[in-house]
């Protein structure tokens, strides 16, 4: 990549082509032009320098997406500063634990989160300051500085010289759940984020007349990279802060959206959704990931054009379709790799396997900073992930003699629900901290909206008197409302290995039984 390409750069450049033009609009919460996006990280940067924020320091942020949340992104690229977004469902020790390994000087919070980080924040000694997005927040006497948004903005100082990131920079951290401890933070180069925005999309077909449209939660990587993409074909965003099925194609119309990314269960939710006129929408190009067994019947119907692609927080999308050529011959593939990534299918000793063998893939690149750069303050797990100098993804996959590359299953423990990867150390470590419980395992089992649903198995203390609905209202308060199991079923014991840990493997060819007990069942509805 090039560093004139890095996307602060790049901001720059496109607010001094054409200021006016529309750049990203935030559903319900208002639009930026090109030149509003370039004078509002500038004021960021100076809000950021008055609270002493410079080159390398983390700034946690904690919110929805908002105009506002890019302003501040930007602003502390242009100071070498780091963002740090995080779920806004995290509470309790999940969020302490973030935190902690973050380290950051400046906190970023909007109102409805407050509670939450008031819970911790009087445990962490390094916080200076912490900003409430829009208005005032009454706060208890804190050891750190309390500034509604106004006041920050307004203290601004001036900034001698701006920061020009280069593509070995670290754009962004992000947390991805933990499979076997605490969930991680990923450092993500700009040019990783330069990658994987030109990547995922077929972008060469996409023109200044595109209109990207996507549900974008500001944790997950899609908040950067889908900015990141349309500033580079020079077009415009419509993000929504979480994904609705309800209003789904009644935003296609009103935004006059052309392409947008689907995955997992929103491909049967949006279908079901859709209505006669929604068969001749503006939407032409959709990546789905994966793609439905019959996705000829989704292009027909709705007029578009598919591609795929596969790709993780740490990766930028390394394997993608040809251009927009899925169909039902090929949907269950990934793609094919792409020229600039090196890929391998590997036994537990990391040699390789041959074409139609099921292993690890494993991944490098051969373009410098395209890929992660560890997890922040945990070198063990860093270095176990990019043992033998190859980036070890924990799926399965194999691939055949024309290139192409299947997603088989995931190694680890990691569940997918919502679109969510959740920790199944997490939910145990929840669940353990009820006196009731001696130990418990937590497992993903299929979900009949694709992606997985959570089952957890638990053990309790001899003559304990806790039922499911006991076990479930403990948790809602300590976890987010994904993490939240479905299943429950109490056991006497647990299969275990010589080693005393627990064989997940047996436990999800056991699956649901009769004596699982099941909440949505139990609720008469959808869970969320």
């Amino acid at each position: 990549m090039r560093p004139e390409d890095v996307y602060t750069q790049l901001i720059a450049r496109r607010a001094d082509e054409h200021p006016d033009r529309e750049y990203i609009e935030v559903i319900g919460r208002g639009s930026l032009t090109y030149g509003e996006m370039q004078e509002g990280g500038l004021k960021w940067a100076r809000a950021y320098a008055g609270l002493g924020v410079g080159r390398a320091d983390h700034v946690v942020v904690m919110c929805t997406i908002r105009p506002d949340y890019f302003k501040s992104w930007l602003g502390l690229a242009l100071l070498g500063a780091i963002d740090v977004s995080i779920n806004v469902d995290y509470r309790g020790d999940l969020l302490y634990h973030v935190l902690v390994n973050s380290k950051p000087r400046v906190i970023l919070v909007a109102p409805e989160y407050v509670d939450q980080l008031a819970d911790v924040l009087p445990r962490l000694s390094d916080v200076e300051a912490v900003v409430v997005l829009e208005g005032r927040c009454d706060w208890p006497e804190m050891a750190c500085r309390v500034l509604s948004q106004e006041e920050f903005l307004v203290s601004g100082v001036p900034v001698a010289t701006l920061v020009t990131p280069g593509p070995w920079d670290i754009g962004a951290i992000l947390y991805t759940s933990g499979t076997t401890g605490p969930s991680k933070g990923v450092l993500i180069p700009w040019a990783q984020l330069h990658s994987q925005s030109r990547n995922f999309i077929p972008i060469e077909d996409l023109t200044s007349d595109d209109v990207l449209y996507g549900p974008c939660v500001a944790h997950h990587v899609g908040a950067k990279v889908f900015p990141y993409l349309v500033a580079q074909i020079d077009g415009r965003a419509v993000l929504r802060e979480r994904f609705s099925a309800t209003e789904f194609w009644s935003d296609i119309h009103k935004f006059g959206c052309t392409t947008t990314t689907l995955v997992g269960a929103m491909v049967p939710w949006v279908t079901a959704a859709a209505r006669a006129e929604d068969e001749g929408s503006p939407l032409r190009n959709v990546v789905l990931a994966p793609a439905p067994a019959d996705v000829d019947a989704f292009k027909s119907r709705f007029g578009v054009r598919v591609a795929t692609a596969y790709s993780m927080t740490e990766l930028s999308t390394p394997l993608a379709s040809r251009g927009w050529d899925v169909s039902n011959a090929n949907h269950l593939s990934s793609g094919f790799l792409h020229r600039k990534f090196e890929a391998r299918v590997v036994d537990e000793h990391d040699q390789e396997l041959p074409p139609g063998e099921v292993g690890e893939l494993i991944i490098r690149s051969q373009e410098p900073w395209t890929l992660n750069q560890g997890y922040l303050g945990m070198p063990e797990e860093s270095f176990e992930a990019w043992r033998n100098g190859w980036f070890h993804t924990g799926d399965a996959f194999r691939f055949d003699e024309e290139g192409r590359w299947y997603f088989r299953d995931r190694l680890n423990d990691v569940i997918r629900r919502r679109g969510e990867n959740i920790s199944s150390f997490e939910i145990e470590a929840a669940i353990n901290g009820h006196p009731a419980v001696i130990e418990s395992a937590a497992i993903a089992v299929p979900s009949e909206h694709t992606e997985d649903e959570v089952l957890v198995l638990v053990r309790l203390v001899d003559e304990a008197n806790l039922d499911a609905v006991g076990l479930i209202e403990f948790l809602i308060p300590r976890m987010p409302p994904f993490m939240v199991p479905r299943y429950i079923e109490f056991v006497t014991d647990l299969p275990k290995t010589p080693t005393d840990r627990v064989q997940k493997k047996l436990l999800r060819g056991r699956g649901i039984t009769e004596a699982t007990w099941d909440r949505e069942r139990a609720s008469g509805r959808p869970l969320p």
